[in-house]
């Protein structure tokens, strides 16, 4: 008989997300292999309580273990050097080493536009040198800091970077806890995300990518691959531009997300169509069509 193994998987959503997060946790939970467990620590951003029950009522509970987090005042209080237009769930991932403590020793951060097609053990297994912090993926739209068309970190030079160095996406990270913790990463972060605002295009990436320079693993590109690139037998596909439940959606994969969708609490469930929706200014289209959202 095979031993059982124990992984942690993090990930953090509001209501919007809570059908994407059902999504990606079943996928990981389809895709592991039999004698593969997992805790999830789940950041809760305003779910209700009938979102919970879904995800959860979405998940074997043989195989997946959720709990839901709540930021702690002191954790909302280090954001205040952040403008609140800017204070979004992405920012929650920098919580969860410190709530979680060193009681976990490495786990693996998932974004909820994320979907899962292979057995996450290798992942986890991944080896982190001494000095490595994380393992991460290229982002394959913002391949080195200085990309040429914005995105990186466009001010490298003056925090001593070179144009070259390359950059990671933060939708999959496995994360090292303790080594985590001991640097103080979370508090650095968001100081320097404070200190360079006019500089930051994605959120927490920019100063996740300046604080953990030289100090990150890169994976495969299998590991965060995106719809729109060509990449030979991903393992894990996100979505970092429109979301494959979205009505306005026309890219790969959408099939296969439908299909581990219809596993879950909202099986059966499609966006619908709205004639002459993109007629309407973007934000009223956008909240004609989140009125409108099965999800």
């Amino acid at each position: 008989m095979k031993q059982v193994k124990h992984y942690d998987i993090a990930c953090a959503a509001d209501n919007r997300y809570a059908v994407l997060a059902a999504v990606m946790l079943k996928s990981a939970e389809l895709s592991s292999s039999a004698n593969t467990r997992f805790r999830v620590w789940f950041l809760d951003n305003g779910l209700t309580a009938g979102r919970k029950s879904m995800i959860i009522d979405s998940l074997d509970p043989d195989k997946m273990a959720i709990r839901f987090l709540k930021p702690s005042a002191r954790d909302w209080s280090m954001l205040t050097p952040i403008p609140s237009g800017k204070k979004l769930t992405a920012y929650h991932r920098l919580f969860i080493p410190g709530i979680l403590g060193n009681s976990v020793r490495r786990l693996v951060y998932l974004d909820c536009d994320t979907i899962v097609l292979d057995d996450l053990g290798p992942l986890f297994e991944t080896p982190l040198a001494a000095d490595e912090v994380v393992a991460a993926a290229r982002d394959a739209n913002a391949w080195t800091v200085g990309c040429d068309w914005g995105g990186g970190v466009p001010n490298w030079d003056s925090l001593g970077m070179q144009k070259e160095d390359p950059y990671f996406n933060s939708g999959v990270l496995l994360i090292d806890i303790e080594k985590w913790n001991a640097l103080e990463i979370t508090q650095r972060v968001i100081e320097c995300t404070a200190a360079n605002l006019n500089h930051v295009v994605w959120l927490d990436q920019y100063g996740l990518n300046v604080v953990l320079a030289q100090k990150w693993r890169e994976l495969p590109e299998v590991w965060n691959a995106y719809p729109e690139k060509d990449v030979e037998s991903p393992k894990i596909i996100h979505f970092v531009s429109r979301k494959p439940h979205q009505i306005d959606y026309n890219g790969r994969y959408q099939d296969l997300f439908f299909n581990i969708l219809d596993q879950t609490h909202w099986r059966s469930r499609r966006p619908p169509k709205i004639p002459l929706i993109d007629w309407f200014p973007r934000k009223i289209a956008g909240r004609v069509k989140w009125a409108l959202s099965p999800w």
